[in-house]
């Protein structure tokens, strides 16, 4: 089963998608997350070339917090899969999705304290295939870039900083999912892959854009 992985496209859409079994979409479709934009986004979902595309919401994806069934009405109309704390079975892989994330600038599906998110993470079922959240786990391809050189000696110099959930972490580690797949974080696009003598299982930061909204980073190509 090929595995297409994406997340934070914010309705930049030129960039090439290969084709797969699976579409995941891992959250931020949009900007400023209105109806006329997340019309777009699952639009050009729509028209790529899958058999089945899976998306989560966002912190920009407004709509699907504050109008969910209108949301969730778009979503459905153009035959995509959105889970938001519950799962769906794909010829037999059982994936879950959820949206929430530690507290970010007061936007979308944002928490206050570790202790909530544990709250929302602990409803993921123990036999997870593939796991889609939108914010990383702690210290897995969650380094945020805390300021730009203009405070260093060095041009181009930058400080880092690991902002991703410490609850989410943990569950992932007594899920251990076959794939887990997340953005938020755009400058820590990557995979993290770890070997075992069957298979191999994988975290994918999926982030397209980069932290000035520019689609950079590819697609990442999983195949289960």
């Amino acid at each position: 089963m090929r595995v297409v992985c994406i997340s934070d496209t914010h309705l930049r859409h030129d960039f090439p998608v290969p084709t797969g079994d699976i579409l995941i979409h891992a959250g931020d479709l949009t900007l400023k997350g209105d109806e006329q934009e997340l019309e777009k986004a699952c639009h050009w979902l729509d028209s790529l070339d899958f058999r089945y595309t899976v998306v989560i919401a966002g912190n920009h994806d407004w709509l699907f917090q504050r109008e969910p069934e209108e949301a969730q009405r778009i979503a459905a109309f153009y035959g995509l899969f959105y889970l938001q704390d519950e799962e769906v079975n794909i010829n037999g892989l059982k994936i879950y999705g959820t949206p929430w994330q530690p507290n970010f600038c007061n936007w979308a599906f944002n928490v206050d304290t570790e202790g909530e998110l544990a709250d929302h993470y602990s409803n993921i079922p123990l036999d997870t295939d593939i796991l889609i959240t939108h914010c990383p786990p702690r210290g897995t391809l969650d380094q945020a870039i805390r300021s730009h050189h203009t405070m260093f000696t060095e041009p181009g110099d930058v400080m880092y900083e690991n902002v991703g959930s410490t609850s989410l972490h943990d569950v992932w580690r007594m899920i251990f999912p076959r794939l887990h797949v997340f953005g938020h974080i755009h400058e820590a696009h990557g995979v993290k892959q770890y070997e075992f003598s069957d298979e191999t299982r994988y975290q994918v930061n999926a982030s397209i854009c980069d932290e000035r909204y520019r689609p950079v980073h590819k697609p990442v190509v999983i195949d289960l």
